[in-house]
């Protein structure tokens, strides 16, 4: 099942009518429920309703999906979806099947209803509640209403405890009930539950225990798998036709790193013990607004021996890991480094595979892209990037950047002064917009008008559609007129304003006067990519940064590994 479907538009009138949309709400535990909650059952019941409104249906209509997403709570794609739309005045109706739909938490819900959506002047419709918001301005939501929502919260947490036990109840039974299948299994059908022995990647599986049992370290493991061009995980999946392309890496091909192996090795599930349950989601109150997942200690884990087929031996698994535990305790035990942690770490990125490289704390520091160790063949540079030369980098670009950004704001400080034009347009701008917004409210109240006096017969049909006619022409010429001056001021307001804008002039001035790079100028720094020991290119966390900044030829050169 689609975690999320995408929002579909399908207009039926002019844009500048008003804009309904119709959420629709489906999680997993709903799968076995009632038939009439599907997504496609839920959008046939709220497009009916639409269309045999006369107020809705004259309007465009969006159409948000979330299948697949629990309603205890808003973290879900399409419905943020559509609340932004909402904040920036894009949508003026949203309609849903029941409330249950729109959320199962009683108090975000709620506070929805009764101040979010009147603050910004949208109605809400709860079909099956018999809910409209027009029919209580001004008023909090009715008993019978706030009573359902109630309803549905209390629900929604009796049935998660009771998803939770049956997923238990399986896995004891030996029944994997988790997401993933993990590397080295497969699902004979789509809705088995129980899981066979992938034997292409068994092979690959039980090659890296026996590389390991045999005291080869997890980098050399690596290497060896990528000379001889052996599928990672991902890529096996891929090659299957089942991974996603949200799993792509960045050089087009996964290849095999330190951590699959680390993970392989300590897995118990090729043993044949299902493990399940070792982590927990923790409640919002814990952790400030939102869930967070938290690992649980060993002993809590749920271990079903023998529920699946094992692709190597306990023993086998038992003697690898005891080397690791003593290779572990080993490190812990020697001498720990007391260097303080680069602030480069995590900003210094390969520019052939995209891998963030590897600092080395030697007594002068420096970073190194492990692909090269690990046999990829992308061409990654092989020699050692010194976090001295970075900082030079760095300070002198930054330098350079804070230098321009100082010359744009005398620039404008002078146009200030002289009274700017942009500044006078701007004002012109702004003056005309809010008269045109207020006309928008007047051309609205005459169709309305219009229509009452048509359907109390005061006016004939023909005088009626003329008028009807030319009133829409105006609103619509008004609407076109607010887009070409919205847009306007949105680029004059761009152009007045500094770009780096992240740091004030006294910052700028301490950023020209320093001579190693400081915290204010690790601020600014989004990323530094390495394509040789010449070239390396500094990108900022604002907009048009400096392309590149070449070092002298030599500054990185002849330091090989």
């Amino acid at each position: 099942m689609n975690q999320a479907v995408t929002a579909i538009t399908h207009s039926k009138k002019p844009v500048h009518k008003a804009v309904t949309a119709l959420y629709l709400r489906i999680s997993l535990d709903d799968d076995n429920q009632d038939a009439s909650n599907s997504v496609v059952n839920q959008q046939d019941l709220l497009s009916a309703y639409v269309a045999a409104d006369p107020v809705l249906s004259v309007g465009d209509v969006i159409v948000f999906a979330d299948d697949g997403w629990s309603g205890t709570n808003f973290e879900r794609p399409q419905v943020k979806a559509l609340l932004d739309l909402v904040r920036r005045g894009a949508v003026q109706n949203i309609v849903v099947k029941d409330l249950s739909r729109w959320g199962r938490n009683y108090p975000e819900v709620s506070e929805y209803l009764d101040q979010i959506f009147p603050f910004l002047g949208v109605r809400f419709i709860s079909v099956n509640d018999q809910y409209d918001s027009n029919d209580h301005k001004g008023q909090t939501a009715p008993m019978g209403v706030a009573f359902s929502s109630i309803v549905h919260d209390i629900y929604s947490k009796e049935l998660s405890v009771k998803v939770k036990q049956a997923h238990v109840s399986k896995a004891k039974k030996g029944e994997y009930v988790v997401g993933t299948v993990p590397y080295g299994f497969i699902r004979p059908k789509e809705k088995d539950n129980r899981l066979v022995i992938d034997e292409t990647a068994a092979i690959v599986i039980r090659r890296i225990f026996d590389m390991a049992s045999e005291g080869m370290q997890n980098t050399k493991i690596v290497a060896t798998l990528n000379a001889e061009g052996i599928d990672s995980p991902l890529e096996h999946r891929r090659r299957n036709g089942r991974s996603t392309l949200a799993l792509r890496p960045k050089a087009g091909r996964s290849f095999w790193d330190g951590h699959m192996i680390y993970r392989i090795l300590g897995d118990e599930r090729y043993t044949g013990i299902l493990v399940y349950a070792k982590t927990k989601k923790v409640s919002r109150s814990a952790t400030g607004g939102k869930k967070r997942e938290v690992k649980l200690p060993e002993a809590e884990w749920i271990r079903v021996p023998d529920a699946l087929p094992a692709i190597i031996s306990a023993e086998l698994f038992e003697m690898v890991n005891e080397r690791r535990r003593k290779n572990k305790r080993g490190s812990q035990s020697g001498e720990r480094n007391t260097q303080p942690r680069s602030p480069f770490v995590g900003k210094v990125v390969c520019g052939h595979c995209g891998q963030k490289l590897s600092l080395s704390q030697a007594r002068n520091p420096f970073f190194r892209c492990l692909s090269v160790k690990r046999n990829t063949g992308l061409g990654c540079y092989g020699g050692m990037v010194r976090v001295n030369d970075l900082n030079e980098v760095l300070l002198a670009t930054v330098k350079l950047e804070a230098q321009k950004a100082l010359d744009l704001m005398e620039q404008r400080q002078s146009q200030q002064q002289a009274h700017s034009p942009v500044s006078v347009e701007k004002d012109s701008v702004s003056s005309e917009l809010k008269r045109l917004t207020a006309n928008i409210a007047l051309l609205e109240q005459r169709g309305m008008a219009l229509y009452e006096a048509f359907a109390e017969g005061k006016v004939d049909r023909e005088s009626y559609v003329t008028a009807k006619d030319t009133n829409s022409a105006d609103l619509e010429a008004t609407q076109n007129r607010i887009a070409e001056l919205s847009q306007r001021l949105a680029t004059i307001e761009m152009a007045d304003t500094t770009q780096p804008s992240v740091v004030n002039e006294t910052a700028l001035h301490r950023i020209l006067t320093a001579t190693e790079a400081t915290g204010e100028a690790m601020s600014l720094l989004d990323r530094m990519i390495i394509y040789d020991g010449r070239r390396i290119e500094v990108r900022f966390v604002f907009s048009n940064p400096l392309a590149t900044n070449e070092k002298m030829e030599g500054d990185l050169d002849g330091k090989q590994e």
